[in-house]
């Protein structure tokens, strides 16, 4: 999809999605990011143009939900 980030950067982002929080008033995509390797939290309003691939992937160690929600409390994502 595309991301308009909060300098108003757009950026392609290809991500694998695991869940949708509503964090601080907002609704947020948490997922692992397939471009940066690393998970990242997208702020649904700022998602453009969202195409949905009938790809699957499996599950893997450290890519899962609960990965996430770890790291997302670790960086102060979560509250």
């Amino acid at each position: 999809f595309s991301y308009t980030q909060g300098d108003g950067t757009v950026i392609e982002v290809r991500v694998r999605a695991l869940c949708l929080r509503y964090v601080g008033g907002t609704w947020t995509l948490g997922g692992w990011s397939e471009i940066e390797a690393a998970f990242r939290t997208y702020r649904v309003y700022r998602i453009d143009r969202m195409v949905v691939s009938e790809a699957c992937f499996g599950m893997e160690q450290g890519r899962e939900i609960a990965d996430y929600l770890a790291a997302a409390d670790r960086l102060g994502a979560g509250s």
